[in-house]
């Protein structure tokens, strides 16, 4: 089906198609996001379609609403699709079985497209960014992943991913991880620090933990609170808005912490490049991001043992891992890292190696290769 005829029929039970400018290619790839908001799911799927092993597809992607992601999308040239509601009639689950050679689903969020592929002969890859307390939550609804046809992959994006998947449902799923290009490149003009900045880039979520750090800051010894600043950014997530006021508000009363606001993916890799140990006290998290983006900058990192990243981490040998939400512990590795600053480059270096052997572009576009076989 030639494009233009394509389209046509896709916008039949769609609200609004965005066209890229994109010439036709011979092969096609559906995407199929939960949305196109600011989220850590959509920021490493920006970063999966910066590829060059999807250079040969004309892609096509769906979400049921539109969002901050939009013109980054059809930037890349890809071609929007928002259709708010999952139901559709059976010639329109034709269209988009015949229709495309490859269809990625990003999050197990999009459960409820799987359903279209069942038992067919479409080439479906399902990314899982969730782990198992987040799965947990959707359970009630949650297809049972057992029962999935084969011509369904899933990949979850790290280790403590998979783990979950087996043991809530018995199911081996492969290893997908995120790849983070390289820009340790990328430089700006060093200046001699004579305060230690610690970097917490992350949405203000009870998931994020910034709560918790908080209150390790507040245990600082009056000399480690003048030698330590702590600068804070991320959005407030829907439903968060109170724990985001109550941060923010925190936050202004610490004498050594900032609270950035939202800042541009430009400007947060600006930060990296700044400071001198990125944070991540999550309650929850599946990886996140900024950590592993932290590492291909070479920088030391302090996590808890609740983030997915931990799974490749030792504990003062590639980074700082504490307990979840043992203020004390993070507190211990917080004074290390302000008094040991200076003789600390070969923690941050063995973390540079977690990034390299992990998450680099090479790295994931074999992962990508497996999983399509």
């Amino acid at each position: 089906m030639l494009r233009e005829k394509l389209i046509s029929e896709l916008l039949k039970e769609a609200n609004k198609i965005y066209t890229s400018q994109n010439s036709e290619k011979s092969k096609r790839m559906l995407v199929i996001v939960p949305d196109l908001k600011l989220s850590g799911a959509m920021t490493v799927m920006m970063e999966m379609l910066d590829l060059a092993f999807w250079k040969e597809y004309e892609i096509y992607m769906i979400s049921p609403e539109d969002g901050e992601y939009r013109e980054k999308m059809v930037g890349k040239e890809i071609n929007l699709i928002i259709r708010p509601y999952v139901y559709c009639s059976e010639e329109y689950r034709q269209l988009l079985r015949d229709s495309f050679d490859f269809v990625f689903i990003n999050s197990a969020a999009c459960y409820y497209y799987v359903y279209y592929f069942m038992n067919t002969k479409t080439k479906v890859l399902w990314w899982f960014h969730e782990t198992k307390t987040q799965l947990e939550t959707m359970q009630q609804e949650f297809l049972n992943l057992s029962l999935l046809s084969s011509n369904i992959h899933i990949g979850g994006v790290t280790p403590a991913v998979q783990e979950g998947v087996m043991e809530l449902y018995g199911k081996k799923i492969g290893l997908l991880s995120m790849p983070i290009k390289d820009k340790k490149s990328i430089t700006i003009e060093k200046q001699e620090k004579k305060e230690v900045i610690f970097f917490i880039p992350a949405a203000l979520t009870s998931i994020k933990g910034q709560d918790i750090l908080i209150k390790a800051i507040t245990k600082l010894p009056e000399e480690y609170q003048r030698r330590a600043k702590f600068y804070f950014c991320g959005y407030t997530l829907p439903g968060q808005k109170e724990y985001g006021e109550t941060i923010r508000k925190a936050i202004e009363m610490l004498p050594n912490a900032e609270f950035l606001g939202t800042l541009e993916k430009s400007q947060v890799y600006e930060w990296y490049e700044k400071c001198d140990c990125v944070m991540a006290p999550s309650r929850v998290d599946a990886t996140p991001t900024t950590i592993v983006e932290a590492m291909m900058f070479q920088k030391l990192c302090i996590v808890s043992d609740a983030t997915g990243i931990s799974k490749y981490m030792q504990d003062c040998v590639n980074g700082f891992v504490f307990p979840s939400e043992n203020i004390q512990e993070l507190l211990k590795r917080i004074l290390l890292v302000i008094a040991e600053r200076d003789h600390l480059s070969a923690i941050a270096q063995a973390g540079r190696y977690v990034y390299e052997d992990n998450f680099s572009t090479e790295v994931i576009t074999e992962q990508l290769k497996e999983a399509m076989r």
